[in-house]
């Protein structure tokens, strides 16, 4: 009788909007018919014995048995087969020939593993919105720190005020939100030294983050920095706070200097406490991604 008690279930969770029918069972409706007259009521059973009327149409009578065994004629124009476990919708009324016995004239019906399904794909549903909030609460967990009324500041990773105003320019004590600004540089634009030597390597040391400690060294003209993902990064770092396609740094035309571009829609790359789109990388810049802390140096 497993499917009678799911379709207990389903009595309690399946309406929704509108006037919603009078959840009874059949037994309600035996014991005092005239509180039911012209009520519309819903009922679970199985199927039991049919009875078409007219001949060879699809409509009729049948017969709906509940979990109590208690037996009550349903009407319908679409026939259910013997055996079917359904939930009905209907409206009390009493037979043509007979007006002692009470009659359900159907309005609506759902087979019982129909109505579970609805409910289960809603859960489903419900389930997956928590789960995307969680995952955006999760990768974006800061929050920003009320200062006075109406005012803002942004909070800085622990290292960051560790190490002082070499990544932040902001005085202290002024208890002012911190502008980060932005430079939009053209490649060309940028300032001309001496050719670079062909075998001059790159080092990124990070300082700070979950990957603290690694050394990155690298021969070529582009590399690329972000997380795991469908891009194959020459630096993947361990570090959740930062896109899949944070940044990358590439030899200019001239072949003079390493320029960093920022790549991250949502993440902005600093370079010595500066937020960049794009910055002409000098020795012993410093260069934040998230909570990874990385410097520059360039060997030649």
């Amino acid at each position: 009788m497993l499917w009678l008690l799911v379709g207990s279930v389903v009595l309690a969770l399946c309406s929704c909007g509108g006037r919603k029918p009078r959840e009874v069972w059949i037994s309600n409706i035996l014991a005092n018919p005239p509180e039911f007259w012209h009520v519309e009521v819903k009922l679970i059973g199985i199927v039991q014995d049919i009875e078409v009327n007219p001949k060879g149409t699809r409509q009729g009578f049948y017969q709906l048995m509940d979990l109590n065994k208690q037996v009550i004629m349903v009407k319908t124009v679409d026939l259910p087969d013997v055996g079917d476990k359904v939930v009905v919708v209907g409206v009390v009324g009493q037979l043509p020939d007979n007006a002692i016995h009470v009659l359900i004239v159907e309005t609506d019906r759902q087979w019982v593993w129909t109505s579970f399904i609805n409910i289960a794909v809603a859960l489903v549903l419900f389930l997956t919105t928590v789960g995307l909030v969680g995952y955006r609460l999760f990768r974006y967990p800061g929050r920003p720190e009320q200062v006075g009324a109406g005012r803002i500041k942004a909070q800085k990773p622990p290292f960051m005020a560790q190490r002082g105003a070499g990544l932040s320019p902001s005085k202290a004590g002024s208890g002012e939100q911190q502008k980060a600004e932005t430079m939009l540089l053209n490649v060309d634009q940028v300032s001309l030294g001496h050719e670079l030597k062909k075998n001059a390597t790159i080092e990124l040391e990070v300082l700070a983050g979950p990957d603290k400690g690694k050394r990155f060294h690298f021969t070529r003209s582009v590399i690329t920095i972000g997380r795991s993902g469908r891009r194959l990064n020459d630096i993947e770092l361990k570090d959740i706070t930062i896109s899949r396609e944070q940044a990358s740094i590439e030899l200019n035309r001239a072949g003079t200097a390493y320029i960093l571009r920022n790549e991250g829609k949502t993440n902005p790359t600093l370079v010595n406490g500066k937020a960049l789109a794009i910055a002409n990388l000098k020795q012993g810049d410093e260069i934040l991604v998230g909570t990874t802390l990385l410097r520059y140096s360039l060997i030649e």
